[in-house]
């Protein structure tokens, strides 16, 4: 006779276990994390549990170090910004962005999780001013922050703000179709 504990039947019982004790410490939510663990050890499909549909989207599209890097370069753009704005420049356009947008909340979670949990967590960029301060813009933003970084980098990256940086920066906001426009009148 073995000891071992069947692989899926161990999973069920930590998962089980892990629903019990949020059920003590969320006792607001206690009734719902109950209902929770008398679902996985009554082996309701995986979907049907708490919690574990977001996980698996998590996994499904998992934050990458070259995202890490990127919402630091968007934080880093606006940082220097709004160096600008402090320093007395201006945009040359209207509708531009001084404040931190943040990233499309249906789009772009994990990069709006990852923004949320450096400002929040790490206590980083905490001076960098936000349109939101719950970090979601409500549209996608990928494209945006791209056009703004590629236009720091091809100035080298400088770290410290110039009335040059500042013009290319608010300009590179602007979307091409729009340059594009106005060039033809």
């Amino acid at each position: 006779m073995s000891n071992d504990i069947p692989d899926a039947l161990f999973k069920r019982l930590v998962l089980a276990n892990q629903y019990r004790i949020l059920s003590f410490l969320n006792v607001d939510n206690e009734d719902e994390w109950q209902k929770a663990v008398d679902q996985s050890l009554e082996g309701w499909p995986l979907e049907d549990l708490p919690d574990v549909e977001r996980l698996q989207s998590y996994l499904r599209d998992a934050l990458t170090k070259e995202d890490q890097y990127f919402v630091l370069d968007a934080l880093n753009v606006f940082e220097l910004i709004q160096d600008g704005v402090k320093v007395g420049y201006s945009p040359k356009f209207e509708r531009v962005f001084t404040k931190f947008p943040g990233f499309g909340g249906n789009n772009e979670s994990k990069l709006m999780a990852y923004l949320k949990h450096l400002v929040e967590y790490e206590h980083r960029f905490e001076y960098v001013e936000r349109k939101d301060n719950r970090f979601n813009s409500r549209f996608p933003m990928i494209e945006f922050y791209q056009r703004i970084i590629s236009a720091w980098e091809r100035l080298e990256r400088p770290h410290l703000i110039t009335e040059e940086l500042f013009d290319s920066l608010i300009a590179a906001q602007r979307h091409p179709d729009i340059l594009a426009d106005t060039a033809t009148l």
